[in-house]
């Protein structure tokens, strides 16, 4: 049998070693990944200073949260287009941010979606705020 105090520092110890492998976890899950300056579409690197002098931009409204917000975006699909992408229409396409995150799209979604360009976020004013994608580093083709 166990003594108390030495089953207490075993159990301490596991303790602390299951906090540590969490906080460590924690730390690398966090840690931005990509280029957040740029978004890469099919090899081909798009500023986000220069988006709207790239690309045709405009006023979108939608709603976030409880608030009606109005962005500067540029069309998805100007960027699809521009990066060379044979039959676009046959794909779905996951728009990945740099935390990680990414939600698929179809090509009817992505044309309805804008990269607004202050925020750096995809938006799709037709599909929940939930769904759409902060901190946009990659939009990538999945071949249909």
């Amino acid at each position: 049998m166990v003594e108390r105090g030495r089953l207490n520092v075993v159990l301490a110890i596991a303790a602390v070693a299951v906090l540590v492998g969490s906080g460590i976890t924690l730390a690398v899950t966090s840690v931005p990944q990509g280029d957040l300056n740029v978004v890469i579409v099919n090899g081909f690197e798009y500023s986000w200073m220069n988006m709207n002098t790239t690309f045709t931009s405009y006023m979108v409204e939608a709603d976030l949260k409880e608030d009606h917000v109005i962005f500067e975006c540029v069309l998805i699909t100007d960027l699809i287009n521009a990066s060379q992408i044979q039959n676009p229409s046959q794909h779905t396409y996951v728009v990945v941010g740099s935390d990680g995150y990414e939600v698929t799209f179809t090509w009817y979604q992505i044309t309805h979606g804008y990269l607004a360009i202050t925020e750096k976020r995809a938006i799709f004013p037709d599909v929940a705020a939930r769904n759409w994608v902060r901190d946009v580093i990659e939009i990538r083709i999945v071949e249909g």
